[in-house]
């Protein structure tokens, strides 16, 4: 068994256990004279810890299961349980404790059965003094036999053990598949299992593969899932802790695995062939009537969650943060912070190869420094009932946090990228576990770095202040905890001339309610609010822009026709990307606050065009460029006009990028009502240009309907009152935007926890 730190009041409590930290090393000691009580002769035929100060005053027999997990203490002030084995043995400090004799009749967690523990093989006198676990393992491997009755003795206190940790008794029983075996029985289903152990991360039984055996889980945590691909599209099947098991189906039908697994944790098993499972169910039908009981059970459970109408999403049961650059430790504070808004039970812990700059306590309420070598046990004992963050620095101790847990986090700087120690190790995370990197930069730096990162999902995170006191954007942590979950949201800005100005009103009303998006996308108008909003500007800031670049001369925003011709005089003129320039500079995509997509038409190809990367503000004037107003804009031979006119709602960009809810913001499909008519109200000829215009129009609409398919949610401002020129009521637009933004964000905070909003469109 591997050492878990998890505290064992209860069989402390039950035992009358009373701590005495008197003698901290302790006394390995197997087949030597320890007397019952009452009786001068031996009664002990098997291995157990002692303090090397005295020996118990009372019978080994009547507690004799919590021996070999509870008298090899770790280093938790509060008390923990410890086992080690050959592998993972860790070189612990280990503390004594005084006992006294149990209450009569009370016999702590389930004793081993009589017959076994008389058969096992011992050697007479053989006892060695042992200062750590290490020790005590090595002399286990030298002392007696390797006989499978000593073997099954190991695997019984094993399973018996279960009780100490996060069960009671009954549960630790009736949780297996060996529930209602006699103690005959038990000892014969026992010898027949081999233990085995598995990493965090690794593969346990995948799916399609052949198998013919059986296993029980002893310690730590596996995710079973089924999906195509290294757990790209995966589905969550279910979670299984100690006490639970898998594998029989296939025992069962002798067909090949239905579903992956793999190990959340430090997973410890114990493995029975199938040729055993077979040969022991016709002795022990009980063994059956389990295996059916759980599958029955298992099976229930995974037509409720087929049937709930919210969707879920992977969970993080023990992370790894890798500080890679001093400015990770805050990121590591405020990721821990947003942690707990979902998990009640959060366990920080700090682990370094060398001293850390600030005293434990002053990092997190509830952080342990732990040493490199105590790590594993700790992850495995904590993540019982919390979950366990592991912040790491130094080689040595990055290595041993991401070993140990399944998710991990690189929280690197953008401008020098991760070191050349931490780029070895995030190569070397199995695609499944689906390791990320935190880039971080200075929010308000500028130019940016580029946080174009191939090797695997990445995160920006800007901040402000420097390293360790360092405060980074809420809304980036926002967005590093939900790649952690694998939850993406995704917020299309739709095109419509100057109507688009009301993105801006429903852009403040989000934020000013904490609405974070994951990506964005925009076309035409819409593209230019996006940039914006994705460079770090803030609604504010965008509307400004508009108020100071985007206005007609006063002369000219008295009449349509005059507006039409300024519209005009600015794309021929090339003027919208001096005024763009003024405030985007050349930032390129990847030097963007979170992912940013833009749409555009190429004329010669007839097909959308996608971009993602490269300069900003050309991809803005490709997405804006109007083919009644401008000409076409020739880039590596492609003609690219108004992104709008195929594409006006960019759902499905969101949706081919993996969101998982999308909200669109659709300023172009409502038709002004005073098309063509004078001040009378009475129907006149329309100009060739406001021919042109309205036939744009009408195809936004209904460009809009179809894309828009693909939102989970629908903001329609109102703004049929004013026409694709009207760029002078900037205030009204902006005004109209933040109407809809109220009347919509519940909706929107709705869709984000997987609820269905109240109406279709708000």
């Amino acid at each position: 068994m591997r050492c878990m730190a998890e505290p064992c009041k209860r069989v402390e409590s039950t035992l009358g256990w009373q701590r005495e930290p008197t003698d901290p090393r302790l006394l390995f000691i197997r087949g030597s004279a320890l007397p019952s009580v009452g009786s001068s002769q031996p009664d002990l035929r098997a291995y157990v810890f002692f303090p090397c100060s005295r020996a118990p005053p009372y019978a080994v027999n009547d507690f004799f299961p919590v021996f070999y997990e509870v008298l090899a203490a770790g280093r938790e002030p509060s008390g923990s349980a410890s086992s080690p084995t050959h592998r993972r043995a860790r070189a612990l400090p280990l503390k004594n404790r005084s006992r006294r004799r149990a209450e009569p009749g009370n016999k702590g967690p389930i004793a081993p059965p009589p017959s076994l523990r008389s058969t096992l093989p011992a050697r007479e006198d053989d006892s060695e003094e042992c200062t750590t676990l290490v020790d005590a393992d090595d002399f286990c491997n030298r002392v007696g036999d390797r006989s499978p009755r000593r073997v099954g003795y190991r695997l019984m206190t094993n399973l018996f053990s279960l009780g100490n940790f996060g069960m009671d008794r009954e549960q630790s029983v009736t949780r297996s598949l060996l529930m209602g075996l006699s103690n005959d029985g038990l000892e014969n289903v026992l010898s027949a299992f081999q233990p085995r152990s598995f990493d965090a991360g690794a593969t346990i039984v995948e799916i399609g593969d052949d198998g013919d055996e059986l296993f029980l889980i002893t310690a730590g945590k596996v995710r079973v899932w089924t999906g195509d691909g290294p757990a790209v599209a995966e589905r969550t099947l279910g979670m299984m802790g100690a006490g639970d098991h898998f594998g029989e189906s296939s025992v069962i039908s002798g067909g090949p695995r239905t579903a992956t697994v793999t190990a959340v944790t430090y997973v410890e098993t114990l493995v029975l062939s199938g040729e055993d499972y077979r040969r022991l169910v016709k002795s022990y039908p009980q063994l059956l009537e389990n295996l059916s009981r759980s599958l029955t059970k298992r099976l229930s459970n995974m037509n409720s969650a087929a049937s709930s109408p919210t969707s879920t999403h992977r969970g993080v049961h023990s992370l790894a943060i890798i500080i890679d650059h001093p400015s990770g430790w805050p990121l590591a504070e405020q990721l821990i912070g947003q942690l707990r808004g979902d998990h009640p039970l959060v366990q920080p812990l700090l682990v370094s190869d060398d001293d850390l700059p600030f005293a434990c306590e002053t990092f997190d309420r509830d952080a342990i420094c732990v040493s490199v070598a105590d790590l594993g046990c700790t992850i495995a004992g904590r993540s019982k009932q919390a979950l366990a963050v592991t912040v790491a620095r130094g080689p040595q101790a990055t290595d041993a946090a991401v070993r140990e847990s399944n998710r991990v986090v690189f929280a690197a700087d953008a401008h020098q990228g991760l070191s050349e120690h931490a780029a070895a190790l995030l190569k070397s995370i199995p695609l499944h576990r689906r390791a990320m990197v935190a880039l971080m930069f200075p929010a308000d730096s500028w130019p940016r770095p580029e946080m174009d990162f191939s090797d695997a999902e990445a995160v920006r995170c800007g901040y402000r202040g420097e390293d360790r006191t360092a405060e980074f954007v809420p809304a980036s942590v926002t967005r590093l905890y939900r790649s952690l979950i694998g939850k993406r949201i995704g917020l299309a800005l739709g095109g419509g001339g100057a109507r688009g100005i009301a993105h801006i009103g429903v852009l403040e009303i989000l934020q000013q309610h904490n609405v974070v998006f994951d990506s964005i996308a925009g076309t035409s108008a819409g593209a230019i609010v996006a940039s914006a909003y994705g460079a770090g500007f803030t609604p504010v800031d965008i509307g400004d822009f508009f108020r100071k670049e985007m206005i007609p001369p006063k002369y000219l925003a008295g009449r349509p026709s005059l507006r039409r011709m300024f519209l005009l005089h600015s794309f021929r003129g090339g003027r919208f990307e001096t005024k763009l320039r003024r405030y985007l500079d050349h930032l390129t995509f990847e030097q963007a606050s979170l992912p940013l997509a833009i749409t555009t038409l190429d004329l010669i190809s007839g097909e959308q065009q996608i971009r993602r990367s490269g300069d900003l503000v050309q991809a803005v004037l490709q997405s804006i460029n109007h083919p009644v107003f401008g000409r076409p804009i020739i880039h590596d031979g492609q003609m690219l006009v108004d992104g709008g006119v195929l594409m006006n709602v960019p759902a499905s960009v969101l949706r081919s990028e993996g969101c998982d809810h999308v909200v669109s913001i659709d300023v172009g499909s409502t038709l002004t009502t005073d098309y063509a008519k004078d001040r009378s109200g009475k129907l006149r000829r329309p100009s060739y240009l406001s021919t042109l215009l309205r036939t744009m129009d009408i195809s936004r609409r209904h460009s809009s309907a179809l894309h828009r398919e693909e939102s989970d949610l629908i903001i329609i401002p109102q703004t049929s009152a004013f026409r694709i020129e009207d760029f002078h009521a900037v205030d009204p637009l902006i005004e109209a935007g933040r109407r809809a933004g109220e009347k919509a964000v519940e909706n929107v905070k709705r869709v984000i926890e997987n609820l269905q909003p109240t109406d279709d469109v708000a």
